[in-house]
């Protein structure tokens, strides 16, 4: 069940107990209200845990979901995504917007081999870097090459500079 689930059904649970205790409030009087809070007790104590112990996972995956590392060339940002154990990943997108002329998702994984995944929420298109800065090599106008060189100096070589006590472990 979900966080949201449990939260609606907490609420109607309380609708029903509120609409009751008024009930007993108008027609025993402040008696009513006493018969009634060991029932509203009863009913609520499982929902509101069952609803805290959820709340804990919901902020638990929030906070352990997959990040990206970002990055800016020349004022665009770059998502760049690294687990442990596993190959970097940039957003293909964010290079579109760099380098208009880059094939889509489609043609880099068909004729250029490039690898894709599916990574993030919502899920993005990503690239292995290596298959990028293959794609990008040959490459001779300032603009492509520029934004290799920032790549490769940037991108390629911070991450290998970051300890890998900092980094996101893959799940397995």
């Amino acid at each position: 069940m979900g966080v949201f689930s449990n939260l609606a059904r907490a609420l109607a649970v309380a609708g029903v107990i509120g609409a009751l205790a008024y009930w007993l409030y108008s027609w025993m009087g402040v008696l009513g209200l006493l018969l009634c809070a060991p029932l509203a007790g009863k009913a609520l104590a499982s929902h509101l845990i069952q609803l805290a112990s959820d709340a804990h996972g919901f902020v638990r995956f929030l906070v352990l979901r997959p990040r990206a590392r970002f990055y800016a060339f020349r004022g665009i940002p770059v998502d760049v995504h690294r687990r442990v154990g596993e190959p970097t990943w940039v957003n293909v997108d964010d290079v579109r917007r760099i380098l208009p002329r880059l094939p889509t998702a489609a043609v880099l994984a068909r004729v250029h081999g490039a690898r894709l995944k599916r990574i993030g929420m919502p899920a993005a298109t990503c690239v292995q870097v290596d298959d990028l800065m293959a794609w990008l090599a040959p490459a001779t106008d300032a603009h492509t090459t520029a934004f290799r060189d920032w790549l490769d100096r940037t991108v390629i070589t911070s991450l290998d500079r970051i300890p890998s006590a900092q980094m996101p472990r893959a799940r397995r």
